[in-house]
């Protein structure tokens, strides 16, 4: 069984900051700044390092642990600074989602069937993408602190003591 381990980096991809204040103050996921980027690749990395050091006797509980505290709400590496980490086995199903944990269980494909844009190869796309250590970067259509458009994703795959490997978003 594989795993995939990613994060979503919820940063609006058309977002322009205009008035007197300090571009993108917080680096957080509402900006699309090189430091929310920064921000967003942290929160993945980290997610992807603490699933992949469960040592294999403790496999089984040490994950459960981790994807319990994503889906409460709990994990939050270096100050992920609203990037909600998202945690998909090799088969698109959501093992672990910070931002909407009702959809624990269901696959990727089904969550975003009722979505504005068909994205019938969401996870396929996504995938591939998390298999690249140099790069890791994607998009899709999503909704967002209430806003509903174009969103840049960092995801990594993640290899377990037991060889599976999830995607970390």
């Amino acid at each position: 069984m594989r795993f995939v381990c990613m994060a979503f980096a919820v940063a609006d991809a058309g977002r322009y900051i205009t008035g007197a204040f300090p571009p993108y103050p917080g680096c957080d996921s509402r900006y699309n700044a090189p430091c929310s980027a920064m921000n967003a690749y942290r929160t993945v990395e980290a997610l992807k390092a603490a699933l992949s050091s469960v040592p294999v006797g403790m496999l089984r509980s040490g994950v459960a642990r981790i994807l319990d505290a994503v889906n409460k709400g709990e994990y939050d590496p270096l100050d992920a600074k609203g990037f909600e980490p998202l945690v998909l086995s090799s088969e698109g199903v959501i093992l672990a989602d910070a931002a909407r944990s009702q959809n624990t269980g269901k696959s990727l494909a089904e969550v975003v069937a009722g979505g504005p844009v068909m994205q019938t190869d969401l996870f396929e796309r996504l995938w591939e993408a998390g298999g690249d250590p140099e790069h890791g970067w994607d998009q899709y259509v999503g909704s967002v602190h209430g806003h509903t458009g174009q969103r840049v994703v960092h995801m990594q795959r993640a290899i377990l003591a037991n060889s599976t490997e999830v995607l970390v978003a």
